[in-house]
């Protein structure tokens, strides 16, 4: 009984932290293929201008990964999940209901900041903590929450849009994000510990180890200040390697409808690929869990920069091809579903559970930073160029650049163990 019990809350945080993965990737990333689109139809605005508006909403959005960071150090993952979903949810009543460009682009940085809260930070904090060990297969199927935002939240909400109008849309989310947060009130345990039960489902550990565990975790101050991180070399390197795979990955997912438009497909086939590279995502998150596991976490991320150097090469060079581009998206959607897992994996493995927190103040601020910068290469390149090939060669440099990044990372754990 105790082993079925321990399997069921197990999996029941993997599929919760799947939830928030959805909810953050769409809101923030995904959805962008339909709503900047939108928005710009609806209120006359430049598409290219709101895409560049995106990335210092974005940015001013990460002052929520530093907060929430310490909130989840302090309060743990579940109250910080709760409050920001609730936040999320308030701002999408007014953030569909934007008049103008000023609004619009509050709204959107307070909807980074909490997605931040909820999506980067507090589940992935929640993972590590339940899964100290097994991480990678963990963060592997709860990831896959990503993926299944592209393939079900944007075909959803382009039927919402084209059917009630983007102000109607928005106040739907905003009603789902609050039910959700509710329902996570009862959901959510912040550590198997709390509910008699071993981190990794590990059966060797004793019940007098598990209150120990609990014991040190409540109240837990890190050594780990923010000065000390900034001053580390190992944390510089992680962040700007994974930052800058994120920037490829959103520069990818967020603009591939508008782009298979711009090459003459129509709507619904560039929605399709969207949704092919999706499922494709779901599998791609599950295989890196499996590689990060049975290789390492760094062996993982330096495999992954190679498949996406060769899905945007891919992507490049067959664009008038539909076959090439079927084979592009395939190959780009296998990737998209895997930097939900490794990039939290790695933060667990130098970190460890009781430091995580603390080293994702400044790890995911420095990460998001350079992610967002990908919505202002994009826009600025499509009113420079009115093209996204150059962005797609820009994109291609960067994953080189983090593959090199990737093999000076000390992946040494240098938490507390």
């Amino acid at each position: 009984m105790e082993r079925k019990k321990g399997f069921g809350y197990g999996w029941a945080m993997v599929f919760a932290a799947g939830i928030l993965y959805f909810f953050c990737g769409g809101l923030t990333t995904d959805g962008l293929n339909v709503t900047v689109p939108a928005f710009a139809q609806a209120r006359g605005w430049n598409q290219g201008s709101l895409l560049a508006v995106t990335t210092p909403a974005a940015w001013i959005g990460l002052l929520g990964t530093v907060f929430f960071s310490q909130l989840v150090s302090k309060k743990g993952a579940k109250f910080t999940i709760i409050l920001t979903l609730l936040g999320a949810g308030i701002v999408c009543f007014i953030y569909g209901s934007a008049a103008n460009v000023i609004v619009y682009t509050v709204c959107l940085s307070l909807i980074y900041c909490f997605g931040n809260g909820f999506g980067v930070v507090a589940n992935s904090a929640l993972i590590a903590s339940w899964f100290p060990k097994r991480r990678g297969y963990a963060l592997g199927w709860g990831s896959i929450g990503l993926p299944l935002a592209t393939a079900v939240y944007v075909p959803v909400i382009a039927v919402l849009i084209a059917k009630l109008g983007i102000g109607s849309t928005f106040n739907i989310i905003g009603v789902v994000l609050i039910l959700f947060a509710v329902i996570c009130v009862f959901w959510i345990k912040n550590t198997p510990e709390e509910v008699g039960l071993p981190p990794d489902g590990d059966s060797s550990i004793s019940k007098q180890e598990m209150e120990d565990h609990l014991k040190a975790q409540t109240g837990y101050q890190s050594q780990w200040t923010t000065g000390r991180l900034l001053k580390n070399k190992t944390v510089w390197i992680m962040s700007f390697c994974y930052g800058l795979i994120f920037l490829v990955t959103v520069g990818l997912v967020s603009q591939m409808v508008p782009r298979l438009m711009s090459l003459g497909y129509d709507q619904n086939f560039s929605l399709g690929m969207l949704s092919l590279a999706a499922v494709s995502g779901v599998v791609g998150s599950v295989l890196w869990g499996i590689v990060d596991v049975k290789t390492t976490t760094k062996i993982a991320t330096k495999l992954f920069c190679i498949w996406y150097i060769i899905a945007i090469i891919v992507l490049i060079l067959t664009k008038n091809s539909m076959t090439g581009t079927v084979l592009g998206c395939v190959l780009a959607g296998i990737g998209i579903g895997g930097i939900g897992n490794i990039q939290p994996s790695m933060l667990a493995q130098v970190f460890g559970r009781y430091d995580y927190a603390s080293a994702s103040r400044v790890v995911n601020t420095v990460v998001g930073f350079i992610r967002v910068t990908s919505f202002a290469i994009i826009g600025i390149t499509l009113n420079l160029t009115g093209s996204f090939d150059r962005a797609y060669v820009i994109l291609l440099a960067v994953t080189v650049v983090s593959f090199g990044l990737a093999y000076h990372i000390d992946d040494t754990c240098i938490g507390r163990q």
